[in-house]
């Protein structure tokens, strides 16, 4: 049996070297690095196609984790299928998965496939939200004053012209809402 690592960075500058250290302590005699190309907005694996259609049958494909293989849920199902259809028997390191092996890991599969779909569905929110703030959008709930109506409220309320309560109801906000723009500028005793 031919056993094929498949190493993952996830950041460009994130170190692989334990990765590759189990891939070989786990009897790879050949490893495959790949790293994060982020592509029309989507997270692209390079080499992991072209390792893919480099197995035959009667080889393994070994990876520390999961979620090396992919970030969603029906591409790992369809990558796993592909692989199991052409013979080719699949390990994940971390998850205790070894599909060469027949004692009963199908419920284990299982659990691991749901444990790796939250996994993939944070580490996608987190790339999104370092996305955004390099690009110098605001995370967050948007603001229910625009910046003139809060300049407005700050004004009416200094000059003792409307209570929190009005103001509240003037803007069709809470008066939390009401007493948190206060609070930014400290205009409330």
């Amino acid at each position: 049996m031919n056993r094929t690592g498949y190493c993952f960075a996830y950041e460009v500058d994130t170190e692989v070297g334990d990765a590759i250290a189990r891939l070989e302590a786990a009897g790879c005699a050949r490893i495959v690095r790949d790293s994060a190309v982020i592509e029309g907005g989507k997270l692209v694996r390079k080499q992991l196609e072209a390792t893919l259609l480099g197995l035959d049958a009667g080889d393994m494909l070994v990876v520390t984790s999961l979620d090396h293989l992919g970030e969603s849920m029906p591409y790992v199902m369809r990558s796993l299928l592909t692989l199991a259809e052409r013979g080719v028997t699949f390990s994940a390191l971390d998850e205790g998965i070894d599909t060469s092996s027949d004692n009963g890991q199908f419920y284990r599969f299982a659990e691991m496939l749901w444990r790796f779909e939250l996994k993939a569905r944070g580490r996608k929110v987190k790339r999104g939200m370092r996305a955004a703030r390099k690009s110098g959008r605001k995370l967050g709930r948007p603001r229910k004053l625009a910046d003139l109506e809060e300049i407005e409220v700050r004004r009416a309320y200094r000059k003792g012209e409307e209570t929190v309560g009005s103001l509240a109801d003037k803007y069709d906000v809470s008066t939390m809402t009401i007493y948190k723009t206060l609070d930014e500028t400290g205009e409330r005793d």
